[in-house]
């Protein structure tokens, strides 16, 4: 449907051309190599700042034919800039459905939304796009439509694992898959604590959104399965207080975890575990013993 102006439904506008083609859809693509344009990316958010970044963009799709490292290179561009590459079997799969889109183009030009995210957790930003895998010819990969099917487009870096799950989450509607994003974004931010100086201060707010939501997340995983899986957030919530020595948060987990799984817990030591918790906890807090053994 052609439209004018700025970026709308199929045919649009941007700031080096009369007319350009969005395609939309809800599949999350990454963008890689952005490592290597964070100030370009910097700018277009409008400065380095701190704190979280979350910022609409809207991004062309561009063939590299001749690139020396890869000839199904694709571009991704904002505002006239590059800012990153998709990856190497992406645009190799992509790069016939593209060529095919440019030449219905008005103007050769494919555009999708994206965002960029981060900031939070160290000075890097990231980029994903959104797209409908059949406009490129391509059919959903397996998996996508169930309730773990994001964790195939997880990245290997901890970083922008990190920030492609905050994209997740800032979506996605399902309380199951809600709890799984977090579980990894837990998983992630404690494995990063020594990488940088915020992330155990963002994994406990992590841990608290976490629990806001498991009255609706409980719901959905009994009725799922008619039991409740591991939680993991409560154990390792608890371990990471006791190994700061502040034992009543230690406990507060603890207790916490108890109060969710009730009688629902699919395995007993789950809850044998937890009561252990609460047991040792209380025991130091009633001896003043603050500075006990962090072990698990």
């Amino acid at each position: 449907m052609p439209l004018f102006g700025l970026f709308k439904r199929r045919e649009s506008s941007d700031s080096k051309s009369a007319q350009a083609t969005l395609y939309e859809g809800n599949t999350t693509l990454e963008v890689v190599g952005e490592s290597r344009y964070q100030d370009d990316i910097w700018r277009i958010v409008g400065g380095r700042r701190s704190g979280g970044v979350r910022h609409p963009v809207l991004a062309v799709l561009r063939p590299e034919p001749n690139n020396k490292f890869d000839p199904n290179a694709i571009a991704v561009q904002v505002e006239g800039r590059t800012i990153g590459y998709l990856s190497r079997d992406v645009a190799a799969r992509y790069r016939p459905g593209l060529i095919k889109l440019m030449q219905r183009s008005t103007n050769g030009l494919v555009v999708l939304r994206g965002t960029i995210v981060g900031g939070s957790s160290g000075p890097s930003l990231g980029v994903f796009l959104e797209h409908n895998p059949a406009d490129f010819g391509l059919e959903p990969e397996a998996g996508t439509k169930d309730a773990l099917g994001w964790m195939a487009n997880l990245p290997h870096s901890d970083t922008a694992a990190i920030q492609f799950l905050r994209h997740l989450l800032s979506t996605e509607p399902n309380p199951t898959n809600r709890h799984y994003m977090f579980n990894e974004l837990e998983a992630r931010l404690y494995r990063a604590r020594d990488a940088f100086g915020s992330a155990l201060a963002e994994y406990d707010d992590a841990c608290r959104l976490h629990d806001s939501e498991m009255d609706n997340i409980r719901i959905a995983l009994i009725t799922e399965s008619g039991s409740l899986p591991f939680l993991e957030t409560y154990k390792q919530a608890s371990i990471r207080h006791q190994k700061a020595n502040d034992w009543a948060a230690a406990m507060w987990w603890a207790k916490r975890g108890l109060t969710v799984y009730a009688a629902d817990a699919h395995k007993s030591e789950w809850i044998e575990d937890l009561q252990k918790r609460v047991a040792r906890a209380a025991g130091k807090l009633e001896s003043n013993e603050g500075s006990g053994s962090s072990g698990d």
